[in-house]
């Protein structure tokens, strides 16, 4: 249990970061284009993404966020422990893919520093 409260507590805070960048927050950066250096580190990159798509990824991680405690805590048996396994995959998935993403050269031709 501890460890699914501290991933619940760490993606919340992730979730939490991505919110106050769509309200226009610059933390770990003092400018904006410090903080698209930062986050994105993409050299074409201009502008941070809309506020929208900011809010939109924060309310993903904090859906995200529930899943540890959902299957630490959840039904054990039938169909809701079924399917709160499976997004639980699909939610690993995700992260997983976009973490080994960024050592593809398919990726890093898209997204140069």
């Amino acid at each position: 249990m501890a460890i699914a409260t501290a991933l619940t507590l760490l993606l919340a805070a992730i979730a939490g970061l991505h919110a106050y960048w769509g309200r226009g927050g610059l933390w770990p950066a003092a400018s904006e284009d410090e903080l698209i250096a930062t986050v994105i580190g993409h050299a074409r990159a201009r502008r941070m993404p809309s506020p929208g798509l900011c809010l939109a990824v924060a309310l993903a991680i904090a859906i995200a966020a529930i899943w540890p405690l959902l299957l630490a805590q959840g039904p054990r048996i039938g169909t809701l422990r079924l399917l709160i396994v499976l997004a639980g995959l699909a939610i690993m998935a995700v992260f997983l893919l976009r973490g080994i993403a960024g050592f593809l050269p398919a990726w890093q031709r898209l997204h140069p520093r």
